[in-house]
C-alpha cells in the first residue's frame, strides 16, 4: 500500500505569495487609471484655455497650453522626426534647439514632405504654439504657424497620450485568476492520486 504524502506546503505557499502580488499590481494599475483620467481632464482644459503669454520660465502645468514666448534657436540644421502636417499627411517635423532668457526647450519649427535640411537661424523671434513634454525631457513647443518655408506641423492632441492602465489591470487580475485555476487543477489531481487514509 502506498504511503499517503503530506500536504504540498511549498507549492501552496508560493501560490499564496504570488496571487496577492499579482492582485496588488492590478489594483495599482487601477489607481494609475484614476490618475491618468484626472490628468487627461486637466490637459483637455489646458487645450481650451486662452493664449498664455510667457516672459519667464514655463509653468510646470502648462502642457497642452497654447502659449506665446520670445526665444532664439541655434543656427545649425534642425533634427528630423516623423510627423504630420495640418491635413494629416505624413512627412518630417523639424526640431530645433531653442532657448528663452531663462530656459532651454525644443521647438517643432514646421513640416516638410521630404527630409530636406532646414536652418532656423539664430535671430530672436516670438512664437505661438502648443506645449507638450518632450521625449528627451523638458518642453517641446509646436509652432502654430511654421517657420517659412516649412508648413505647420499638426498640433499635439490628447489621442497621442496612451491610457492603457485598465487593460494592464485586467492582465494582472487575469494572471492571478489563471494561477489560482492552475493550482486548483493541480491540487485536485494531487489529492486524487493520494491513497485513502488507513
Amino acid at each position: 500500500m502506498r504511503k499517503r504524502r503530506g500536504f504540498p506546503v511549498v507549492p501552496t505557499l508560493m501560490v499564496a505569495i504570488a496571487v496577492p502580488i499579482l492582485m496588488g499590481f492590478g489594483f495599482w494599475q487601477l489607481q494609475r487609471l484614476q490618475w491618468k483620467e484626472a490628468q487627461l481632464v486637466q490637459l483637455a482644459a489646458n487645450s481650451q484655455a486662452p493664449l498664455l503669454k510667457i516672459d519667464g520660465r514655463i509653468p510646470e502645468d502648462a502642457q497642452f497650453r497654447r502659449i506665446q514666448l520670445t526665444l532664439s534657436c541655434d543656427s545649425h540644421p534642425t533634427a528630423l522626426r516623423a510627423g504630420r502636417n495640418l491635413n494629416g499627411k505624413s512627412g518630417y517635423s523639424h526640431i530645433a534647439s531653442c532657448r528663452t532668457d531663462t530656459q532651454a526647450l525644443l521647438v517643432d519649427t514646421g513640416w516638410t514632405e521630404r527630409p530636406d535640411p532646414s536652418t532656423p537661424g539664430d535671430e530672436r523671434r516670438t512664437i505661438e504654439g502648443t506645449l507638450v513634454h518632450a521625449n528627451e525631457g523638458g518642453w517641446l513647443l509646436v509652432d502654430a504657424r511654421g517657420q517659412p518655408p516649412l508648413a505647420p506641423s499638426a498640433p499635439p492632441g490628447l489621442d497621442t497620450i496612451s491610457n492603457n492602465h485598465l487593460s494592464y489591470a485586467i492582465q494582472w487580475f487575469s494572471f492571478a485568476a489563471i494561477l489560482l485555476v492552475i493550482y486548483g487543477l493541480w491540487l485536485r489531481r494531487w489529492l486524487a492520486q493520494q491513497p485513502p487514509a488507513a
